[in-house]
């Protein structure tokens, strides 16, 4: 298990989470801390580490390495009575950007995506991690629900700006949507919950057509409890 603190401090402070994070990663039994006659050994775990916790496409967390930190999170927040929140994006109709321009398109495409997510998420507890083939999803830790939508704002706009041909011939291009979920984390709720409040917030923009940011607010039924 990596030292989830450190991943936290250095993701959005630099936006190349895998080259900071995993010099700071203390494994049991020593790992990296060994003498430097093991600087072979240090390259081969350091490998072994980007391969357990990084997305070797897009480069961000993968979601073993977010489920550990939300729950870590949700623990401090808990503790400190401040906000937490959650930023759920997927690429709108991105099945079909696959079948039209194929696998290699689609993963430059993700790419191109992740780095977008990467800048706008520029605090030092922000976390970016890969959730699902066209999902991506932000921690963001003391960040109140109208911080969060605009960081998901931000990011729509910014996809927009790249202009990623979806249907050249009527001049389309690859939007995104998005669901936000904001709560002071207590022992009364669980982190699941702030993640079934995103999904079904971002259900409700896709049903409204895609490239929209929805709030948490329009998920009550998750049992997420609104912040004033």
């Amino acid at each position: 298990m990596p030292d989830i603190e450190n991943i936290s401090e250095t993701q959005a402070s630099s936006q190349h989470w895998n080259s900071q994070f995993l010099p700071e990663y203390h494994p049991p039994l020593g790992g990296w801390q060994q003498s430097t006659e093991l600087n072979c050994s240090f390259e081969v775990s350091r490998e072994l580490q980007h391969l357990t916790f990084l997305d070797c496409l897009t480069q961000v967390a993968k979601r073993r390495c977010f489920e550990a930190y939300l729950e870590q999170e949700w623990q401090r927040m808990a503790q400190e009575q401040a906000p937490l929140s959650v930023v759920l994006c997927d690429l709108d109709f991105f099945n079909v950007y696959n079948d039209t321009y194929g696998h290699q398109a689609s993963d430059r495409c993700l790419q191109k995506v992740a780095q977008m997510i990467l800048k706008a998420a520029r605090h030092p507890a922000d976390l970016v991690a890969r959730y699902g083939f066209e999902e991506f999803i932000i921690i963001l830790p003391q960040t109140k629900a109208e911080g969060a939508v605009q960081v998901a704002e931000e990011i729509r706009q910014g996809v927009k700006a790249l202009q990623i041909p979806t249907n050249p011939s009527a001049s389309q291009y690859l939007t995104t949507s998005f669901g936000v979920a904001s709560i002071i984390p207590s022992y009364e709720y669980s982190p699941k919950m702030l993640i079934t409040a995103a999904e079904q917030a971002l259900h409700q923009a896709k049903e409204q057509g895609g490239d929209a940011v929805n709030s948490w607010s329009a998920a009550r039924k998750s049992g997420v409890v609104p912040i004033s």
